[in-house]
């Protein structure tokens, strides 16, 4: 199948700048070269400049992964940055733990661990900064962008039981709270649930993956499951959640089977403008 790219346009007036260039990669999951995601690189992405770039998650499925994303992402340019958070499996070797729904019980050094630190590494020698649960400005002429990057939730999806990560709700509401009033401010999460938790807190735009579209859609129907709360409601594209703007990604890879059905993989490019 494939790979589309998909242009979006959005107005905010609240800006002064004329124009914000944004790509938006997610769940590449990769465990070795893919042909398909290089070929679309080359073809949709080489000898371009984006203002923002954002990769939210899933970047690798093995660690024999990391060189051939590292090469794939030596073809974009950003201006102002390029920002990722971690997904579930760039930490995480879950294999079958992956169908299962997890508890208050399960201890995540129980799982076999990804080469996380490598990754890291390999990401900033490309100038790519990993945010975990943390904050970035960048000032664009009068206007000043905030990004905040949150950390994968782990099983969260599938089981809820948020009051296990209370320190760190707390921890991102308060820096969210304290961002001046004229800020930009967009959340960067693996999985869109997260959103969920941050309903009373201003944010104007989030990026999330994830959910790969539910990878295997069927006519009428649309995904038959998606590993998120959201379901089909939220399933893949822009949507308006509680006053923000979501745009959750289809993901250019697979997991659990290597199939995607009336689920195109998809490279985003969002352009924001201060009018129009």
């Amino acid at each position: 199948m494939k790979i589309i790219l998909k242009e979006i346009e959005l107005c905010f007036p609240s800006l002064s700048f004329s124009e914000m260039n944004i790509l938006h990669l997610s769940d590449l999951h990769l465990a070795g070269e893919n042909s398909r995601i290089e070929e679309a690189f080359k073809r949709e992405l080489q000898n371009k400049e984006y203002d923002f770039i954002f990769l939210t998650g899933d970047l690798i499925d093995a660690d024999t992964g990391i060189d051939p994303l590292i090469y794939y992402l030596s073809y974009l340019n950003s201006r102002y940055g390029t920002f990722c958070v971690w997904g579930n499996h760039d930490k995480f070797n879950l294999k079958l733990h992956h169908a299962f729904t997890f508890n208050h019980k399960t201890r995540l050094t129980e799982l076999p661990m990804r080469d996380i630190e490598t990754l890291r590494e390999r990401l900033s020698s490309q100038n790519i900064n990993v945010l975990v649960d943390e904050l970035e400005r960048i000032d664009i002429g009068q206007d000043q962008i905030s990004i905040i990057g949150v950390d994968d939730w782990l099983g969260a999806d599938r089981l809820q039981n948020w009051q296990h990560h209370a320190v760190r709700i707390h921890k991102l509401k308060k820096m969210i709270n304290e961002i001046p009033e004229d800020n930009f401010i967009i959340f960067l999460t693996h999985m869109p649930d997260v959103i969920e938790l941050f309903t009373e807190c201003r944010i104007n735009m989030v990026f999330s993956g994830h959910t790969h579209g539910g990878q295997i859609c069927l006519p009428f129907i649309g995904p038959i499951f998606t590993w998120s709360k959201f379901q089909r409601k939220y399933h893949r594209g822009l949507h308006q959640y509680n006053g923000s703007y979501m745009h959750i990604s289809p993901g250019l890879g697979t997991s659990c089977m290597p199939l995607r059905f009336m689920c195109p993989p998809e490279i985003t490019q969002i352009k924001i403008r201060a009018n129009g």
